[in-house]
């Protein structure tokens, strides 16, 4: 499109994309295909250009066994923690495949990470009985912490590489705990080189919504991180960037509110700095 003539001089009245907080940032994103485009339209929202880089990818269980077994005897249970969108959608996948549905949670209490886990519960008519109010495995301990779950049964139906601190801490207070991977995290297989779009100097911050992202990302660099010092990096919560620091990586931003939506908000409020 191109303006000719006197309108042309209402640009500063009429001027709207480039007043967005993010106009003229490309910002590359590492989620998997399935979930990049939530990052990726509330960036362009805020007036970024999204690169998207899938480095991880979700595949179903090759054995479904240990799963099974657990969806069979669900009654056993008090609670059942679901940690992510994944893990839900994994976990009903599975229920509605052996002929079951929500009923078979009826009496099991339900504690979600964060809003995000929040809502894909919703979805399948579950209301959960807790949600901390910081959305970390620390959180949700901080909240276990203040309930006598001393002896009490906890399903955990997560990624197959998910870290043991939820686990350890819950039976630090004294509850019986079954971690079992309901879906599976791999790197992705794509046609799209790391290097070659890091090299070419456009991009001007990475985000990182997972521990794993970050070491997909850098495994695919193939020796190449230095090319991560030239751009900024935002992480979406204090373990995603203590895994950014321990791969040798410069953090600049890490978001208060561990959301996609919070990630997003810390990374305007990080532009707006600058201004």
């Amino acid at each position: 499109m191109i303006v000719v003539g006197e309108v042309a001089g209402l640009r500063k009245k009429l001027r709207w994309f480039d007043n967005r907080p993010l106009c003229g940032r490309r910002i590359l994103v590492t989620r998997s295909r399935q979930q990049a485009g939530v990052l990726s339209k509330l960036l362009r929202q805020g007036g970024a250009e999204p690169v998207e880089l899938p480095v991880i990818d979700i595949r179903p269980l090759t054995d479904f066994t240990r799963l099974d077994k657990a969806i069979a005897h669900l009654g056993r249970y008090q609670w059942a923690v679901f940690t992510s969108i994944n893990g839900v959608e994994a976990f009903f996948d599975r229920l509605n495949h052996l002929g079951k549905d929500a009923r078979s949670l009826g009496g099991v209490k339900i504690a979600a990470i964060g809003p995000a886990t929040l809502a894909a519960l919703a979805q399948r008519g579950i209301k959960p009985d807790y949600c901390p109010f910081e959305y970390t495995s620390a959180g949700l301990l901080a909240g276990f912490m203040r309930m006598a779950i001393s002896g009490q049964r906890f399903l955990l139906p997560r990624a197959d590489i998910a870290d043991k601190d939820l686990t350890r801490g819950i039976r630090g207070m004294g509850g019986i705990v079954q971690d079992i991977a309901c879906y599976h995290t791999a790197p992705a297989s794509t046609s799209l080189d790391a290097a070659a779009i890091l090299s070419r100097g456009a991009i001007d911050m990475v985000t990182f919504a997972s521990s794993s992202t970050v070491t997909n990302l850098v495994r695919a660099l193939k020796g190449k991180k230095s090319l991560l010092e030239k751009v900024k990096i935002a992480c979406i919560g204090p373990k995603t960037a203590e895994a950014a620091m321990k791969a040798g990586l410069k953090v600049d931003i890490v978001a208060r509110v561990q959301t996609i939506p919070g990630l997003v908000s810390a990374i305007e409020d990080y532009y707006a700095r600058e201004v």
